[in-house]
């Protein structure tokens, strides 16, 4: 009897963990919907970049980076004054610092074009994983210091 109202709770625990996860965006709209939606998508897309790289598919790559880079050019514009509800992760310190905040996505947008271009130039694999690695650094730096 024990060992399933033990599973119960652990599989409750579970469907609670992967439902909040599901729908930590509902209820966002606007810019917010938008810019969550983004981000995600860049997630994504950094997966589908080491992908490529293994399967040197480099046209699938440079897809993939433009994607990326005009979202890295993006991004200041999609965090205006007074847009932080909930649901939005984003934390206050990007508007009090918005330069900082700027001065990182330009970082990130540098790291995207550093891989975009390698990926053209036919670079070799260990050289797109090595800017592949500078680029998730740039998102980290970012989500560190301006994520909750």
């Amino acid at each position: 009897m024990r060992i399933i109202q033990f599973s119960i709770r652990i599989f409750s625990i579970i469907v609670f963990c992967l439902s909040s996860n599901i729908y930590a965006d509902e209820g966002a709209t606007g810019v917010v919907k938008e810019r969550i939606e983004r981000f995600k998508q860049n997630k994504k897309d950094l997966k589908s970049m080491k992908s490529a790289i293994e399967a040197g598919d480099m046209k699938e790559l440079q897809v993939l980076t433009a994607r990326m880079e005009k979202w890295a050019k993006d991004i200041p514009s999609a965090f205006p004054p007074h847009s932080n509800p909930k649901p939005s992760e984003a934390s206050d310190e990007i508007w009090r610092t918005f330069d900082d905040f700027k001065n990182k996505a330009a970082n990130h947008r540098t790291a995207v074009q550093e891989l975009m271009q390698a990926s053209q130039a036919g670079s070799s694999t260990q050289v797109l994983n090595k800017a592949l690695d500078r680029l998730g650094a740039s998102c980290k730096s970012c989500h560190k210091a301006y994520k909750k």
